[in-house]
């Protein structure tokens, strides 16, 4: 059974055909509709044409797939386009004469303004003859689209850019997540080879040669120092008196635990001016109440337990990797 809808060579594009002789490409620009001004027609009766009965029409192609001797030729109309029925359609070159002239079911192509529409993507098969064994190519400059076209992209860069190794080799990751190993890293990462960095020290900017107060250990990237905790000695303690600034003795304050009771001399702790005594209480006793003998019993009361101190400022916590390959 013949087909009844189809598509032919022009005479213009079976001379194109002819000179190719296999050794050149029939480069195709676009697709063009129209009407046929409402009246069909049979192709083949009508090769003689350079343009359509009546062009409604014309959208770049989109895409070229040439296997053996058949090539399929597709474009889009787009959504915007339309209005009208679809009884002739026509591949043209880059002079804009038809090289393929074909005839369609005439089906109505509506825009969205009517209440319907949509994209219509057009598809054409053309096998070649014996005689017309030339290569058929899309324009290189033209470029269309379809939205499944656009998706597909889209989910590969999206794709590239997830995998991309965002970090280099030497370089660190700092995250919040809480990592088992080295294998999980790279699991979440999906590259790379990488080790635990830091453990417990806090990330310091190297300092420069010719900082004079930054500590030798910082000037070099990969040492470390510091402590945890810090025990101050003697020589780190502020230089300091135990004078009593608001006291008329220029001597040490004494407490009656440092003076031993009981020592046989009969006062048993208690004041040797007397209970009167205005620098008498039942805490403190001042120096000058106190008689020799009792002075040189007196201590310096020791304070404090020697415990080391917490040097660390406040801090959050995050984990450390860095990449060793």
């Amino acid at each position: 059974m013949p087909a009844k809808y189809y598509v032919t060579l022009t005479n213009y594009g079976a001379e194109l055909v002819a000179a190719a002789h296999d050794l050149q490409s029939i480069t195709l620009t676009e697709m063009v509709i129209g009407d046929a001004n409402g009246i069909p027609y049979q192709p083949i009766d009508h090769t003689d044409l350079t343009q359509l009965v009546h062009q409604t029409a014309a959208v770049e192609i989109r895409e070229v797939k040439v296997e053996n001797n058949s090539a399929t030729v597709s474009a889009i109309i787009p959504a915007n386009v339309g209005g009208f029925n679809i009884h002739e359609i026509g591949l043209k070159d880059a002079s804009g004469k038809l090289v393929y002239i074909g005839n369609y079911h005439g089906a109505y192509k509506p825009v969205i303004a009517e209440g319907g529409g949509g994209e219509l993507e057009l598809v054409i098969d053309i096998k070649a003859t014996a005689g017309a064994q030339a290569l058929i190519e899309v324009n290189p400059l033209s470029i269309s689209a379809t939205k499944t076209w656009v998706l597909e992209k889209f989910n590969e860069l999206m794709e590239a850019i997830n995998n991309k190794e965002d970090i280099k080799v030497g370089d660190l990751f700092i995250t919040t997540l809480n990592f088992a190993d080295s294998a999980a890293v790279a699991a979440h990462k999906k590259y790379g080879v990488w080790e635990k960095f830091g453990d417990g020290h806090a990330l310091v900017a190297r300092a420069s040669d010719t900082n004079e107060l930054a500590p030798e250990f910082m000037k070099t990237i990969g040492h470390s120092d510091g402590e945890y905790q810090h025990k101050i000695t003697k020589s780190e303690m502020p230089e300091h008196d135990h004078i009593d600034e608001g006291s008329p003795y220029n001597k040490l304050v004494a407490s009656l635990g440092d003076i031993i009771p009981g020592d046989g001399d009969g006062m048993g702790g208690i004041n040797p001016a007397g209970t009167a005594s205005p620098n008498y209480n039942s805490t403190y006793l001042q120096t000058s109440d106190i008689t020799a003998a009792q002075f040189t019993k007196m201590t310096i009361k020791k304070n404090g337990a020697g415990q080391a101190h917490n040097n660390i400022q406040p801090s959050i916590i995050v984990d450390v990797w860095k990449r060793t390959a």
